[in-house]
């Protein structure tokens, strides 16, 4: 009798070990499809957006490089972003950095006219190399300081070239 069982629990065996080898290579590739939407294909980064947009029926217009450059992780970087003079609302840029999500940069609020000419990157810092990033840009109403729209874009940050 134990010779009969013996060829059954190597089967057995066998099943479980190829059941789990199966299961790795499924999770592995779940995975893989998950994050597939955080990594970006190598294009080239969008150069200096101005754009206009339609907020309530009024024109909303900024200024926003594609690409910030940085000397080092911790120094100030070229930047101009920019709120149209024009413009009827107040608006404010958080720069996120896509990979974990997390904000690299929350600038103050900008009045219509207002610019900031470089920033330095905030909480824990960026190793060197390129980034890809996106910047997000609220617009609030200036009465009451309430959300009135959001949009985002691209954004590459270099750091130590």
């Amino acid at each position: 009798m134990g010779e009969r069982l013996y060829p059954n629990v190597k089967r057995i065996t066998n099943l479980f070990c190829l059941a789990i080898i199966l299961l790795t290579v499924g999770l592995f590739a779940l995975r893989l499809t998950a994050l597939r939407p955080m990594v970006r294909d190598e294009a080239p980064a969008p150069g200096p957006a101005h754009e206009e947009l339609m907020i309530n029926g009024a024109a909303f217009g900024y200024i926003l490089p594609g690409e910030i450059e940085f000397a080092s992780p911790d120094a100030e970087g070229n930047i101009k972003i920019a709120s149209i003079e024009e413009n009827t609302f107040h608006m404010r840029l958080e720069i996120v950095y896509d990979i974990t999500g997390r904000s690299v940069y929350l600038s103050s609020f900008l009045r219509p006219g207002e610019e900031i000419a470089s920033i330095r990157l905030q909480g824990s810092p960026l190793a060197a190399g390129e980034h890809r990033c996106t910047a997000v840009i609220t617009v609030y109403d200036p009465a009451t300081r309430r959300q009135v729209y959001s949009h985002s874009r691209p954004v590459t940050i270099r750091i130590g070239r």
